[in-house]
């Protein structure tokens, strides 16, 4: 069943189809389109309205009850182009005026995105009609192969594919896209097509065998993926864009808890927050976000937005894809600038807050050397980092320990001076320590004993006697904790190989005190030792600790 339409042409009512009258509608506007530039078209254009009237009245005085599309493409063959048109009356007596010379554009092919082939964007359906290809399906499976193997970059390519290349809308467009020229005779029998496509009568089996079979239901899998792609890609666009919103909010508006994530609340604290750094900063977030954002509006205004009516001017999004040009343009401009500053002011700001006394120690070593029973009072030459990690010779286990380490990766010799103080009361004490020197050379400890000006200076020597894990009996090592703590009669000799193995000593020092107060040890290497070709570049303590050992 066919819905019919009740037209006025000149003031008498005609039934027609209702793709008889969309095929007629095209045609006349066709018709006012391309007479709209010559001397007297309007005239021509109204002229040919006429002739159709004519027609549709002889069709009614023959008995048509309703005017249907063959009906009009009869009509549309018995006008013709306006090459075949000759000077005649029309309803009126008057003659018609010669027409202009036909406009007829030069078969130069343009590339379009073909809306009647396409399964997302009709990207793929465009170049394949731009290049002369029948059937689009083998290269819509070919590109989604590809775009699985290149990791979904094709994907981005074909994105911006949809943005830039405009659909073909009129059948002017639609031939422009094939090659052919565009011409009266040709524009109607575009027209003629595409109505019947659009009601479902072209029957090609080329068409028909398109839709099924195995390719289908593989393209059916492969466009699952595809969808399932593009949803991942606008919520990581979403991501990034909230991203970058925080962070300009971050840096602008630190109360609002978006700061915590930046250090700029602790930079702000410290005092050290540079203006210009925050405009920098601002001026990238806000490029980001365009950046991110701008492709994703305009592809989902492709998919979703309006549709373009037929006598509508298409809406163009090169000036949106200029602006983003612009934008990643400037956004890579900013980032290094941004980046520079910014880093500048957060080594400002970690080196304000982690110096004392002008020595300065990063990633908490102020705390962790506190651990260790240490102060540092001195230090040049050497590694800002003091805390490393290494294997602990007693267990085998990861352990943090004191690195003292010269600067240039360990070729120069560091200077320092550690300080350790401790209560003692009268008696017999032993220093303790685990100590590696990575070039077997030595370092120095001294010893300010409390109510004397006697300073007692030991060399931390590797390979002296007493020095080695071997040089002592299990008995022997389970008097000295440096030694045995943690480990077992029966573990004794794996420890002794693997403190051998890793190049571990153990350096002890036994003093007396006779007057009760505070001792000063001295870990140190100045600049009179460093003279000393014995001086090393690079050490490690894992162990160090103050024992009496005439307990009461």
């Amino acid at each position: 069943m066919k819905k019919n339409i009740t037209i006025n042409l000149f003031g008498t009512l005609y039934h027609i189809d209702e793709d008889a009258y969309e095929l007629l509608d095209k045609y006349q506007k066709n018709m006012h389109r391309f007479f709209a530039r010559q001397e007297g078209g309007e005239e021509i254009a109204d002229d040919i309205e006429h002739r159709v009237a004519e027609l549709f009245a002889e069709l009614k005085a023959s008995g048509v009850d309703a005017v249907t599309i063959e009906h009009v493409q009869n009509i549309m063959q018995q006008i013709g182009s306006p090459e075949q048109m000759s000077d005649e009356e029309d309803l009126q007596g008057q003659t018609t005026p010669p027409p202009a010379p036909p406009r007829e554009v030069a078969a130069k092919k343009r590339l379009f995105r073909d809306g009647e082939d396409k399964m997302l964007g009709g990207v793929i359906g465009g170049i394949c009609r731009y290049f002369g290809a029948t059937d689009s399906l083998p290269w819509r499976v070919l590109f989604i192969v590809a775009c699985l193997f290149s990791y979904s970059g094709l994907f981005w390519v074909y994105l911006i594919l949809w943005a830039l290349i405009p659909e073909a809308l009129t059948p002017e467009e639609r031939l422009l896209m094939q090659g052919k020229p565009v011409n009266t005779t040709s524009i109607n029998e575009e027209l003629v097509r595409g109505i019947k496509k659009a009601k479902g009568q072209l029957t090609s089996e080329e068409t028909k065998s398109t839709m099924h079979g195995c390719v289908n239901g593989c393209l059916s899998v492969f466009l699952l993926i595809f969808k399932i792609l593009i949803v991942l890609a606008l919520l990581g666009t979403a991501l990034t864009a909230i991203i970058f919103v925080i962070g300009a909010a971050a840096t602008f508006w630190p109360d609002t808890g978006f700061a915590d994530w930046t250090p700029w609340a602790r930079i702000t604290e410290a005092g050290i927050g540079e203006t210009s750094v925050k405009w920098l900063l601002l001026a990238m977030c806000i490029t980001g976000f365009g950046i991110v954002t701008l492709p994703a509006y305009l592809i989902i205004r492709g998919l979703f937005g309006r549709k373009v009516k037929e006598d509508e001017k298409p809406r163009s999004s090169a000036a949106a894809w200029i602006v983003w040009l612009c934008m990643l343009v400037a956004f890579f401009v900013l980032v290094p600038l941004t980046v520079h500053k910014y880093n500048r002011v957060v080594d400002t700001y970690y080196e304000k807050v982690n110096t004392k006394d002008g020595i300065t120690l990063y990633d908490g070593n102020w705390e962790k050397l506190e651990s260790f029973g240490f102060t540092l009072s001195y230090l040049e030459n050497a590694s800002n980092r003091l805390i490393g990690y290494d294997d602990n010779p007693r267990s085998g286990e990861n352990t943090a320990l004191l690195r003292l380490k010269g600067s240039n990766d360990g070729q120069n010799i560091p200077l320092f001076t550690l300080n350790h103080e401790a209560e003692l009361r009268p008696g017999h004490y032993r220093v303790e320590m685990l100590y590696r020197s990575f070039d077997h050379k030595e370092s120095q400890l001294r010893l300010a004993l409390p109510g004397t000006a006697d300073t007692l200076t030991f060399k931390l020597q590797c390979d002296a006697p007493k020095t080695h894990f071997a040089d002592y009996t299990w008995k022997e090592a389970a008097s000295r904790p440096a030694l045995s703590r943690d480990v077992k009669e029966a573990e004794w000799a794996t420890v002794q190989q693997r403190a051998d193995s890793l190049g571990w000593s153990y350096n002890a020092f036994d003093f007396e005190v006779k007057t009760p107060g505070k001792a000063t040890i001295l870990l140190q290497q100045d600049s009179e030792f460093a003279l000393s070709p014995m001086a090393t570049t690079h050490f490690n303590v894992i162990d160090f600790r103050v024992l009496k050992t005439d307990e009461d």
